[in-house]
């Protein structure tokens, strides 16, 4: 059985003589049926997760919705790891975006700098954070894709095990980022990815349509709580 291309399992049947075409068609289209109930279960719990988010936003504290909703997204977008990163002063004029919650157990570091710095250049989160609009790259290989967002320091080839990474590093298949701003400022962002070794499933264009409607529902909790004075999870000073 397959889903976009990929083959998702395998059913084994043994005949004890060669069989006839008619049960061959038979056994291929069960397959088909199997495959669409699939996917029908799959977006139906895409679909929940997505109003148990929506949920969430409206009746928890904005702490309490940042904190779960890495949980939520990825489970929305079948995603292998998603992070939200805190913006935090730091230094003089300097913002610096920190890990808040992330589903992943652990998060793991190459270099001492335990942030992302809001600058192009320090990899695909600073570089998100520059931005207004959600960053999404479908396919990490692609470099047209690349280039259009601007991208020219990222090898076509990039290695999820760069600064601060979840579980699992590995070859990236999709990526994606929402900058969140309240008041036009960046107060935080969240990140997320489909690893090549486990999904190598690209993220499409009606993914993208719906994390910008995830995008929008948080910035209006955001905008909320900011009114109402309870924004600690969205800035504080290192």
């Amino acid at each position: 059985m397959l889903d976009d291309a990929i083959t998702m399992s395998v059913l084994e049947v043994v005949f004890d003589s060669y069989p006839q075409q008619a049960t061959l068609e038979i056994i291929e289209q069960f397959c088909r049926l199997a495959t669409n109930e699939v996917r029908r279960r799959e977006e139906e719990d895409r679909s929940l997760e997505f109003e148990r988010l929506t949920a969430d936003i409206y009746t928890l504290p904005v702490e309490d919705v940042l904190t779960g909703a890495p949980m939520r997204i990825r489970r929305i977008f079948d995603c292998d790891a998603v992070t939200y990163f805190a913006v935090q002063s730091f230094g003089v004029g300097e913002t610096i975006l920190v890990p808040w919650s992330s589903t992943s157990l652990t998060l793991e570091s190459t270099v001492a700098e335990r942030h992302y710095r809001v600058a192009v250049d320090d990899g695909l989160t600073g570089f998100a954070a520059t931005r207004h609009d959600i960053l999404l790259i479908r396919n990490m290989d692609d470099d047209e894709e690349r280039l259009h967002h601007g991208m020219e320091f990222v090898h076509p080839k990039q290695i999820w095990k760069r600064k601060i990474y979840e579980d699992g590093p590995g070859l990236i298949r999709s990526f994606f980022a929402l900058p969140l701003y309240a008041s036009g400022n960046l107060v935080g962002l969240i990140r997320g990815h489909r690893n090549v070794r486990t999904k190598n499933v690209p993220l499409t264009d009606t993914d993208g349509g719906r994390l910008r409607l995830v995008k929008l529902l948080l910035e209006g909790a955001l905008e909320r709580s900011k009114m109402g004075g309870t924004d600690n999870c969205m800035a504080s000073n290192a």
